[in-house]
């Protein structure tokens, strides 16, 4: 069957056919012809001879058409998958090319980024985002892995400078696009670090983990997408609204807003001047008296919107009025 097949594919098979049969549709119609002359005893026999050669060479021409109409479609789906090796051949070496030159530029990002001279080191960090953003994303880890090391050796201890943003904001735009880096990167603050001196949230790494030091807390929203690659140990948290995980540890919070507390012991951190109006709890927590930080929580928006637990051993009850 698979012979077959393979016969009725090929279009020399066609185009011989087709030249056979007109052949002997040729032949077959010059001998009809002298024959039925040749016998016919009278006109009227020697019409009906001439129409029944007419009708045979009809079916003949048929049948030449067809073959020729096969020989023909067979031509140009072989002409199609031609181009169509031709365009994968050429999207492969267009490929190729960009790979190449994917590269070099990680080369050169490389070396760039590791000099002194601060225009060189700026064309280092906008030559690996390329890199890392790149559509064909082969060389996008390593350039990502280059970006989080330039920040874990040059802004271990303070989050501040240019290039630390520039090198940041490239670690996001590969992060946006699915990409990390094979890096944990680890920030220590400093004795000489202060509210001035403040984190920002590192995305597009394996873990990003930060100790000490001071934080606003709408840059480590619950919004972020890679919130949870990230641990805090004695980090402070300052202003606006965020949720509080079990990834902190012995952090303070001061004037926040707490929407969740998703961490069994309140007593791993420290609350001070906190709102926990209709914060959410979760339900086997180990609730600790706070009410020293004077913390604090609308009577008519409670915890977990509970109002027959006694909120008020644990937090500052106050009113609208107050």
């Amino acid at each position: 069957m698979d012979n077959f097949d393979r016969l009725l594919r090929n279009e020399n098979m066609w185009f011989k056919a087709a030249v056979l049969v007109a052949f002997f549709v040729f032949a077959m119609v010059i001998i009809g012809t002298i024959i039925s002359l040749g016998n016919a005893i009278n006109a009227e026999q020697r019409g009906q001879s001439i129409d029944v050669v007419y009708k045979l060479g009809l079916i003949g021409a048929g049948l030449i058409t067809f073959c020729t109409v096969a020989w023909r479609g067979l031509i140009a789906t072989q002409q199609s998958e031609m181009q169509r090796l031709q365009i994968d051949k050429l999207s492969q070496q267009i490929a190729a090319t960009e790979e190449n030159n994917l590269a070099t530029l990680l080369q050169k990002g490389a070396e760039l980024i590791d000099e002194e001279k601060l225009g060189q080191v700026a064309a280092g960090i906008a030559t690996l985002q390329a890199v890392a953003t790149a559509k064909n994303a082969k060389f996008s880890v390593e350039a990502m892995n280059l970006l989080a090391d330039y920040i874990q050796n040059n802004h271990h201890a303070k989050h501040e400078g240019v290039h630390f943003h520039s090198a940041r904001k490239a670690l996001e735009a590969g992060n946006n696009l699915g990409r990390v880096a094979e890096r944990t990167v680890f920030f220590e603050a400093d004795e000489t670090a202060d509210e001035t001196d403040t984190w920002h949230s590192i995305t597009g790494v394996q873990l990003a983990r930060y100790k000490g030091g001071y934080a606003f807390s709408g840059l480590f929203d619950s919004g972020k997408p890679t919130l949870g690659r990230q641990q805090f140990n004695g980090v402070t948290f300052m202003d606006g609204s965020m949720d509080v995980h079990a990834r902190h540890f012995a952090c303070i919070f001061r004037n926040i807003d707490v929407q969740t507390i998703k961490t069994m012991k309140w007593s791993r951190n420290r609350f001070v001047d906190c709102n926990f109006s209709g914060t959410s709890v979760e339900p086997m927590a180990s609730v600790t008296d706070i009410r020293a930080g004077n913390n604090w929580y609308d009577v008519k928006n409670p915890p977990n919107g509970d109002h027959s637990f006694e909120w008020g051993k644990y937090l500052l009850p106050v009113t609208e009025a107050e």
